[in-house]
């Protein structure tokens, strides 16, 4: 077995683990729902930090982000089709109450598992 499948297997085994229902909203610029790409639910992590913490999926993945930051791991496998924007929206649909996040920017380092950072809002 080459090391990426390997690699491709433990990032699926850890985030497996970890997995939530995230509702994702495409927005334009101004924040609205873009009506010409589709809102989906996705399964992800959904991870807030304290600050200066690091994102932490198991021995060996993590992600730096910033203080009051909040972070979104999925296996980029499961959702080959997906692209992020600035403004798009993301909410957790199992937990009540929590607030909806605006992606900022891609921190994709891994073969297998995006991470991208939000913030609340």
């Amino acid at each position: 077995m080459d090391w990426r499948a390997l690699e491709a297997m433990t990032d699926r085994i850890i985030l497996d683990a970890n997995l939530e229902t995230i509702r994702f909203v495409p927005r334009d610029n101004d924040g609205r729902p873009d009506p010409s790409r589709q809102a989906e639910d996705i399964s992800a992590v959904l991870y807030g930090s304290d600050p200066d913490e690091m994102v932490t999926l198991g021995g060996g993945f993590f992600a730096s982000i910033t203080a009051a930051q909040w972070a979104l791991a999925y296996n980029r496998l499961d959702y080959p089709h997906l692209t992020f924007k600035k403004n798009d929206g993301f909410r957790a649909v199992d937990r009540p109450g929590q607030p909806w996040f605006t992606f900022k920017r891609s921190n994709a380092q891994s073969a297998s598992i995006a991470v991208i950072q939000l913030s609340i809002g």
